[in-house]
């Protein structure tokens, strides 16, 4: 079972961290976004990491405890992470989520959605790549047009693209070829 945070933060009648214990032994994946719901009740909008309505502390703990419960069966066992989502953070808010990251043992990291104001940012590709052992994955996703972008990326440490002009950059390949 996949645990979408945000998803599932979206809702007004629904409590996080008690659905979480309630499925805590099914979930194997964790997808980390969170949200802050508006007053009508009925609207919500994504937030940073650290600034919605979810505490991603606390929650991050929670999902540890039963990772670590996991472990006396399979001591090799981890739930997989994907936090992302974590559009217009500051740098000591990006260093910040990224040693959340690290210590949640999470698979990939990815810049943004590619739908907020601004997309996959090269100096915070290059910082994410010294903050995080070489082990964890790095998505940069919004933004990447052309092939000239996609490279740049890649050099900054990226390994993996998410990108909308996928299609442009692969005919830009063919045509070097």
């Amino acid at each position: 079972m996949t645990f979408c945070v945000g998803s599932l933060a979206s809702n007004h009648n629904n409590d996080v961290y008690k659905i979480f214990k309630i499925f805590s032994e099914k979930i194997n994946f964790i997808h980390l976004r969170n949200v802050i719901k508006e007053k009508d009740k009925k609207s919500f909008f994504e937030s940073g990491h650290l600034d919605g309505d979810v505490d991603f502390v606390k929650l991050i703990k929670m999902i540890l405890n039963e990772e670590n419960k996991r472990k006396k069966k399979n001591k090799n066992f981890h739930i997989p992470m994907r936090p992302d989502h974590g559009h217009c953070l500051l740098d000591d808010q990006k260093k910040k989520i990224c040693d959340i990251c690290v210590e949640a043992n999470a698979d990939f990291v990815k810049t943004s959605t590619g739908f907020s104001s601004s997309g996959a940012d090269l100096t915070d590709i290059s910082n994410m790549r010294s903050w995080l052992p070489d082990s964890m994955q790095i998505k940069a996703s919004g933004g990447i047009r052309n092939l000239e972008q996609a490279l740049a990326f890649l050099d900054a440490g990226a390994d993996r693209l998410g990108m909308s002009a996928g299609v442009a950059i692969m005919k830009e390949i063919s045509e070097k070829a």
